[in-house]
């Protein structure tokens, strides 16, 4: 696959294009395997969410710190560290 830019955006995008592709079972259980390893304050956002709170623990707003490209690169490492894990976690084979 071809991604003109690529940043975690993008990649947050292409993960969920791919769990919609296998009718959402590739995340199912994601969120709720994420929210357990962040504040509670972010219990309510969204499984991309989730990730940039553990990309950025000491960040009030995790998100903010897309704004460049080092940021951008911790943040989809820990995408895939996370889906490395919740996949080890769960037994599952992608």
């Amino acid at each position: 696959m071809y991604l003109r830019v690529v940043n975690y955006d993008t990649m947050a995008a292409c993960i969920q294009g791919y769990d919609l592709a296998k009718d959402l079972s590739f995340l199912d259980g994601f969120g709720d395997w994420l929210r357990e390893r962040v504040d509670p304050r972010y219990h309510n956002m969204t499984w991309s969410v989730l990730v940039l709170c553990i990309a950025f623990p000491d960040s009030g707003v995790p998100w903010k710190n897309l704004d460049t490209s080092e940021g951008n690169s911790r943040a989809i490492q820990a995408l895939f560290d996370c889906l490395d894990g919740y996949s080890k976690a769960t037994n599952r084979t992608r």
